[in-house]
């Protein structure tokens, strides 16, 4: 079989395909080992943006007697019946519309919101999703102090 020219040109022109392939499975192999899959822990905001910005303008509300020796709200979240329940300074909250309404009556008063910190102590059985919705709502509310109670 006679050769042409064009088959040898071509063979000089052949690309070994498997070192090229063996690098890149190095390097995928590099990389999968060193990705990390955790998410970055984050700290949790101390004051809205939201309510800094709309705090600036509103007028301070006088703190009714009743609320002047209180030292801070205390919210329970707690299981019962396999739902969360949530306790704000001993009146039982059932719905989280209830919740939102003790806490909203609460953050009306522009002065108590600003100086009285929301304690929120989560049982060990309440989902955290459930204690992070009551954190969002304080703040979302206008209370600038809102802190989570430490395990013992």
């Amino acid at each position: 079989m006679r050769s042409t020219g064009y088959e040898t040109t071509r063979a000089r022109f052949d690309v070994q395909m498997t070192p090229m392939i063996d690098v890149v499975f190095q390097l995928l192999i590099f990389f999968v080992c060193t990705v990390s899959f955790q998410q970055p822990e984050r700290s949790l905001p101390a004051t809205p943006r939201a309510a800094k910005a709309s705090g600036a303008g509103a007028a301070a509300q006088p703190i009714p007697r009743e609320l002047e020796d209180l030292k801070q709200v205390e919210v329970l979240l707690r299981r019962q019946a396999g739902r969360t329940e949530w306790v704000v300074n001993q009146d039982v909250c059932r719905t989280v519309d209830d919740l939102r309404l003790r806490l909203g009556n609460l953050a009306r008063i522009a002065d108590y919101k600003r100086i009285v910190p929301v304690v929120l102590d989560a049982a060990d059985d309440v989902p955290m999703g459930d204690a992070i919705d009551v954190y969002d709502l304080c703040l979302s509310l206008g209370f600038e102090k809102v802190q989570f109670v430490a395990p013992e």
